[in-house]
């Protein structure tokens, strides 16, 4: 019951630092008055200081975005082509969407696109999604999925296929919920 009461009151908008007075029935017998600041508890909620459920945007940058497999595999991601890169925290569970159009694909035969996680986010464990890819204009169902302690999404072909070489005209789409460490 206190921790429903303090995410929706670390959910409003207009929060300041104030003096909280907990009902006994929430955490003892003894009503208990407390000065505590929003980031602390924040931080004490989910070990963040972001407001838990509060999606959270990943600035664009074009070293997140790289190809393996293949000779020589290329991933190029323009600022514009970055339509959504966002993710959401509860506690250890990360939501994560990414939508990614007429990026380019280069090399020979690269059979993984990656996505670097933002915030040192790590995996607990293999989590795995299917997820849209588009070369051109012929859709492709796709795996996107995140592996215990590597620091990124991986994005590949359902059937193992490598990328096409293409030049602002592959797009990948999906969202992963996953179990961080």
């Amino acid at each position: 019951m206190a921790d429903t009461k303090l995410t929706n009151l670390l959910a409003a908008s207009t929060l300041v630092d104030t003096d909280l007075l907990l009902a006994a029935t929430d955490i003892g017998t003894t009503p208990v008055s407390k000065k505590i600041t929003v980031a602390n508890a924040r931080a004490a909620l989910v070990g963040t200081t972001t407001v838990p459920g509060i999606w959270q945007n990943v600035p664009y940058v074009a070293g997140n975005y790289f190809a393996a497999g293949g000779t020589t595999p290329t991933w190029t991601v323009d600022s514009g082509d970055q339509q959504t890169y966002a993710y959401t925290q509860i506690g250890k569970t990360v939501m994560l969407s990414l939508a990614v159009a007429t990026s380019s694909v280069g090399g020979s035969g690269p059979t993984s696109l990656r996505v670097t996680l933002p915030a040192g986010i790590l995996p607990a464990r293999l989590f795995l999604v299917l997820c849209r890819i588009q070369e051109g204009a012929t859709d492709v169902v796709g795996r996107m999925y995140v592996f215990t302690g590597q620091n990124w999404i991986y994005i590949e072909k359902l059937t193992g296929a490598a990328f096409a070489a293409a030049t602002n005209t592959t797009l990948v789409q999906g969202s992963i919920t996953f179990e961080m460490q």
